[in-house]
């Protein structure tokens, strides 16, 4: 995804309905900006997440993130540009 200057990167929606392990990962050009996680009941209206982290490496853009037992239905991550500078966000994921 190429958000540009001050955009926002949205991964895919993932539908968890009967899946209960989620894994994303990826990276990010944007290395000033942390990646959140977000969870929604309906797929359009968006909760950022506290409870996990997504392990970035700020040197090189690389993230990762299991979520285990994944009780929200929908599931993405997010990255917002406070920078000023544009960014690619590139985000796989897997259930099971």
């Amino acid at each position: 995804l190429p958000p540009g200057a001050n955009g926002t990167g949205n991964s895919t929606t993932i539908d968890m309905n009967g899946f209960n392990n989620l894994s994303f990962f990826g990276n990010s050009t944007n290395t000033s900006d942390n990646i959140l996680v977000q969870v929604s009941y309906n797929g359009s209206t968006w909760f950022v997440d506290p409870e996990h982290f997504v392990n970035f490496h700020y040197s090189t853009g690389d993230f990762a993130i299991t979520i285990a037992d994944a009780g929200a239905r929908y599931w993405r991550l997010t990255q917002t540009d406070t920078t000023t500078t544009a960014f690619t966000f590139q985000i796989n994921s897997s259930t099971k």
